[in-house]
């Protein structure tokens, strides 16, 4: 049993000492591009973090790996929690995948910021009908109203 138990642990350390971003920063770019901007300045100046923060603007280069670049390539997820973040599919499929991935997950409330009422998840594809363009990446509705 210890083997086994030290293994996963080699396994999860070494794993996370190579993913390239410290931070995988998810926003609604009319609430939170600018500020998005902002904090990934922030953190990178002054050697805050040793590795580079992600922000679609600058690190996106193929739109298929939006998801695995949080899930799978990012230590920490950070959602900018603006008025509109729920209604944005990608947004919530970003947070579907670092769920899946038990990505650590970090929220900044923005004023405008109102928790989604339980109405509003209940129907959230009559809310948003465009996460059905989610489907062809894993997701389904019931997984963007379980995050």
């Amino acid at each position: 049993a210890f083997p086994v138990l030290g293994f996963s642990a080699y396994k999860h350390f070494t794993r996370a000492a190579h993913k390239p971003f410290s931070h995988f920063i998810c926003h609604h770019k009319a609430g939170a591009g600018s500020f998005a901007r902002l904090l990934k300045m922030c953190l990178c100046q002054g050697g805050r973090v040793d590795k580079r923060v992600f922000i679609d603007s600058d690190d996106l280069t193929d739109l298929e790996l939006i998801f695995d670049y949080v899930g799978s390539q990012s230590d920490r997820l950070v959602i900018l929690c603006s008025k509109d973040i729920f209604s944005r599919p990608w947004c919530m499929g970003e947070m579907c995948f670092a769920m899946r991935n038990v990505v650590q997950t970090v929220r900044v409330i923005f004023p405008d910021f109102s928790p989604p009422s339980t109405e509003f998840i209940d129907a959230y594809d009559q809310y948003v009908p465009d996460v059905v363009c989610l489907a062809s990446r894993g997701l389904g509705v019931a997984d963007v109203k379980e995050a």
